[in-house]
C-alpha cells in the first residue's frame, strides 16, 4: 500500500510540475568570412548567443505554460465536481 501511496503522490506531483525534458537544439557557429574584420565576427558571435538564449527562454516560457493550462484544468474539474455535488443536495432536498 506504501508503494502505491508513493505513485499517486510521484502522479500528483509531476502533474502539477511536469518534468520536461530540455529542448534539443543546436545553433551552429558560423564559420569566419573571408575579408571579415574582428568586430564581425564578435558581432555575430553575440548574435549566435542572444539566439541560444532566447531559445532557453521561449522552453522555459512554455513549460510555464504548460505548468498553468494543467493547474487550471485541474481547477475547473475540481470546481464541476463541488457544483455536481452542490446540485445533488440542493435537488434532495
Amino acid at each position: 500500500m506504501k508503494k502505491e501511496r508513493r505513485s499517486f503522490k510521484k502522479f500528483f506531483k509531476e502533474f502539477l510540475t511536469p518534468d520536461l525534458p530540455e529542448p534539443r537544439y543546436s545553433l551552429t557557429a558560423s564559420f569566419p568570412v573571408l575579408g571579415e574584420n574582428e568586430s564581425e565576427r564578435n558581432h555575430r558571435s553575440n548574435v549566435e548567443t542572444m539566439m541560444s538564449a532566447d531559445l532557453r527562454l521561449q522552453w522555459e516560457a512554455q513549460r510555464r505554460t504548460l505548468v498553468l493550462v494543467q493547474r487550471t484544468a485541474l481547477i475547473a474539474i475540481l470546481s464541476l465536481l463541488v457544483s455536481m455535488l452542490a446540485l445533488a443536495v440542493a435537488i434532495s432536498r
